[in-house]
């Protein structure tokens, strides 16, 4: 068994949680998902001060300066022409979307 927790997806997260007010053995549960049982306390412990707000928290951090449809829009463009730079991308999307795109968030994508 391990000794250590490790950083767990939120359906993991849902299954300990799950498995714990099902009253499954923590043993169990910490070799099911390889996590230690001082992992497990915290997690329920956790899950009982926050609720389901635990679950798909917004992480902390630096917003994006695009939304996910440009920058679907931003890749899309490249592919179509590979040969183009971060520039003449950027001048297409003043000329078509008429706002301004930060440069360096496009040359991200190339």
């Amino acid at each position: 068994m391990t000794r250590f927790t490790r950083y767990l997806t939120d359906a993991e997260l849902k299954g300990v949680v799950t498995g714990a007010l099902n009253k499954v053995p923590r043993k169990t549960l910490a070799i099911t998902f390889n996590v230690s049982i001082n992992g497990l306390k915290t997690i329920c412990r956790r899950y009982k001060r926050e609720g389901d707000a635990m679950f798909g928290k917004k992480r902390s951090g630096r917003p994006p300066r695009t939304s996910a449809a440009e920058d679907r829009s931003i890749v899309s463009k490249s592919r179509s022409d590979p040969r183009k730079s971060a520039t003449e991308i950027h001048k297409e999307f003043l000329d078509d979307e008429g706002f301004s795109m930060i440069f360096k968030r496009i040359s991200e994508f190339l």
